[in-house]
Order: C-alpha cells, then structure tokens, then sequence
C-alpha cells in the first residue's frame, strides 16, 4: 500500500513505517527540482533512463589498457572503449571529475593522463613535477575540486607515502605535511565526504588508515581481513554513491578482477565475486557522477522512478 506522500500518517510510505507526522517533499516526483511534477519530470526521467549504480574500472592488460564500466549489482565490467594512448602506459590508479578520467602512469611517471569518460578516449598529458619526498603517484581522490594524491618513491623498499595536492594547472605536485607513517604506498584513497581513508600496499595484511588533511600522518584503522584470514595485497580503494566502501586485490593476487566490499571501520572485507574472466586485469576504481533522476534512492533510475512522477501527477501545478 502506498501512503499519501504529503502527509505520511502513521501508514508508511513504500513500506517504511512512519510512527507521526513526517514532512516529505512538496512533489516528490519532482524530477527537475521546480516544485511541479508534469512534462518537463517525465523529459528529465527519460534523460536519465537506464542510469544504476556504476563504478569506472580500468583494465590494466597491456597493450590493451581500457576504461570499463564496472556494475556493482551483477559485478560485472563493460568495456567503454580503449584510449588509444600515444605511448604504453602502466596506471597506476584512475580518478574521475567533471567527465574526466585522470590516470597516473607508472611506466612514465611524470604523466598524468586525461581520458573522457563517455567514450574511453585519450584526451591529452598533464606533465607532473615532484618534489624531493618522491617521484611516482599510486593514488589519487577529489576532495573538494582539490585533486589528492599518495605520492611515494619508484623502486625496490619504496619509501612511505606523502599525502600530496595535484596543481592540475602547473602539474606540481606538493606534500600537504610530513610522511604518512604508513610505511609504504598507498594502494588507494578514498573520501566519504568526511574522512579521506588510505590503504596500504605493502605488507602482508593490507590496512586501511585514516589521513589527516593538513598533517597528512596516517592512523591506523584496521586490517584488512577476508574470512579471517588476509586478502592478500589490494588496490584501487574507493567509496561508491551507495556509501559503500570497494576495492580490488592486486593483479597478481590470486583473488585478482574479484569485487571486494570493505567495512569503513573494522576491515572486514567480502567478496562480491568476479567481475572479468579470463587475462584481463581490472586494476583501478573511480565513482562516477550519481544518477541525475532517482527519486526512490535505489541508485537507479527505472520504472520505480517512472511511478513515483505517474503517482504525483501535476502536484504544484497551478
């Protein structure tokens, strides 16, 4: 039974119950945010037909390294299309703004790549300058249109990771404080609109890690942990818009192309299960823009939302 929407009487509405009075959106199909639900929701709805929760996921199989869309709900990765890039790259870790995929090469790591989101094609190479505390970024995530990066030394006993700012006009790349304490690279950032999390590469027990913005020192959170037992190493850690918290084993972990859920808090990990058979290797993460029409909070946009605008039917108009 569906309540009425504008007043929630102690009746529920889509089966959750209300227990008084609850203020509800003047018009929730109010697709376009103008206070009426008419021809202009339905066009907006339409627009945005099909959307569902999605990751950017890249392919790291050389020579052909892909951007994919990953789908959390059949954890499975559809390729958008190769970049076509004028040299081999090897990236590290990609992450996505304004319909942008950035992606850090290891192979060269003086490049940070721009791909579009939308085809997957190449777009141009912002040339990177470090500083003395290292030269290669393994980590990247968008705080407030300030790209973040977990900048640490190339080679063998690497160094511990500096949390660092990306000038994405100049390329310079600049520590925010002193070394993270973490003891290696960083095999992922992630923001959830609060607290930046970090996790760490090396070791035998991946861990995530809290990072303070303005020291940028690393405090520990908790082990990563698989059925009580390690995961081996992982990477490309990231917060979907469902709020949970993903991450992918390393490409030469056994576990490697599986979608791993991650506990925010006690570590504890789930594998969600494969998402590419066969040699393809899914080594990065990045959300992407969340859907522009979900009136039901599903992370989607279907026939949910469909009769959410049918249901409220010229509500507002005059």
């Amino acid at each position: 039974m569906r309540a009425d929407r504008r007043t929630l009487l102690g009746i529920g509405i889509l089966g959750v119950a209300a227990t008084g009075v609850a203020a509800g959106p003047a018009c929730p199909g109010d697709a376009d945010g103008n206070g009426t639900t008419d021809f202009a929701d339905l066009a907006a709805l339409l627009d945005s037909w099909g959307c569902r929760l999605t990751l950017y996921g890249w392919e790291g199989t050389q020579p052909n390294e892909t951007l994919r869309i990953v789908d959390i709900a059949t954890v499975s990765a559809s390729s958008v299309g190769p970049a076509q890039f004028p040299a081999a790259p090897i990236i590290a870790e990609i992450e996505y703004a304004a319909g942008v995929i950035y992606a850090s090469d290891t192979s060269t790591n003086t490049r940070l790549h721009r791909i579009d989101a939308t085809s997957g094609v190449f777009l141009d190479t912002l040339t990177l300058v470090f500083p003395p505390e290292g030269n290669v970024i393994t980590s990247m995530e968008f705080i407030d249109g300030v790209l973040y990066a977990g900048l640490t030394s190339e080679g063998p006993g690497t160094g511990d990771m500096y949390l660092s700012t990306v000038d994405l006009g100049t390329g310079v790349v600049t520590p925010v404080g002193g070394a993270s304490g973490i003891g290696s690279a960083a095999g992922g950032l992630a923001w959830d609109g609060t607290t930046l999390l970090a996790l760490s590469s090396g070791g035998s027990t991946p861990t995530l890690f809290s990072m303070d913005l303005v020291s940028g020192v690393a405090t520990s959170v908790a082990p990563v942990m698989l059925g009580g037992a390690s995961p081996g190493p992982l990477t490309a850690l990231e917060f979907a818009h469902d709020g949970e918290l993903y991450a992918l084993p390393s490409r030469n972990n056994v576990r490697a192309n599986h979608l791993l859920r991650l506990d925010p808090v006690s570590g504890v990990a789930s594998d969600l299960g494969l998402l590419v058979a066969g040699s393809a290797r899914i080594v990065a993460l990045t959300n992407g823009e969340p859907c522009a029409v979900d009136l039901t909070g599903d992370f989607a946009t279907d026939f949910a939302d469909l009769n959410e605008v049918l249901d409220d039917w010229g509500c507002g108009v005059p």
